[in-house]
């Protein structure tokens, strides 16, 4: 009787003591997520000091909280601390290897580092597990570009494009690649959408002023400049450019 009394006794305290584990875990959960929710509104009001020691105490609570230490890594990111940015967005990967966003934040991170092989291996694999992701795709872009695979940035860029034809970075760094490699014509073709989707951004037009120039249509050229200098009359390429093509016409005259 007595050792029936005991088991049921045990039985009851082991239950207790689950349901208290619970309890313990529920609310520990939800001061993680209080740390977090203050993170993400000081990371996103550029206050990255404040928004770092939340993280930190949302991990301090929750060390598999994959988004409180992805947003760790990007506020260290902000703030140039780049190894401990790596740091984080590896130990997410870790914690859960579909975390798409942590793969695209290390190529990033591996890039700013200037070990952009690295980076081409990381955004690749994150674009097999989503073929589609379009802000990775654009990085892998730029990161084949950076390790001078020219031909794979044209197609990634443009892979970008047939799936979101409006994506700006990608139309302005595709233009670069092409302005790079003296592919004038379809510098140009792609400058005019960027123009026509960023309409007020002078930008776009000092860079098509200097692939005219490159072309020797000056005429277009300072057409462009001009442009450039009404949305910006300090742009320092549109200043500089024009004025030697104003001289060379002077002195033609």
């Amino acid at each position: 009787m007595f050792r029936k009394m005991r088991s049921k006794y045990f039985l009851a305290f082991l239950f207790c003591l689950l349901i208290f584990s619970l309890f313990c875990a529920k609310k520990g959960h939800k001061e993680s997520s209080v740390h977090y929710d203050r993170g993400v509104e000081y990371l996103n009001t550029g206050q990255y000091d404040l928004a770092i020691k939340e993280f930190k105490e949302s991990i301090k609570i929750n060390p598999n909280f994959c988004k409180a230490r992805n947003n760790l890594g990007g506020a260290y990111m902000e703030k140039g601390m780049l190894d401990q940015a790596v740091a984080q967005f590896e130990k997410v990967i870790e914690l859960d290897s579909t975390f798409e966003t942590a793969y695209n934040n290390l190529g990033g991170a591996y890039m700013e580092k200037g070990m952009t092989e690295k980076a081409v291996e990381v955004l690749e694999k994150v674009t097999e597990i989503n073929p589609w992701y379009i802000e990775a795709l654009s990085n892998l872009g730029r990161a084949y570009y950076e390790t001078g695979r020219i031909d794979d940035a044209i197609s990634t860029y443009k892979k970008v494009l047939a799936y979101d034809p409006k994506y700006l970075e990608a139309l302005k760094n595709l233009s670069f690649v092409y302005y790079n490699q003296k592919m004038y014509d379809q510098a140009i073709e792609e400058l005019k959408k960027v123009i026509k989707l960023d309409s007020n951004s002078a930008e776009p037009h000092a860079y098509l002023g200097l692939v005219y120039q490159k072309k020797g249509e000056k005429k277009k050229a300072i057409e462009e400049y001009n442009k450039t200098l009404e949305l910006d009359p300090n742009n320092p390429v549109a200043k500089k450019e024009l004025s030697v093509l104003l001289k060379g016409e002077t002195e033609k005259k």
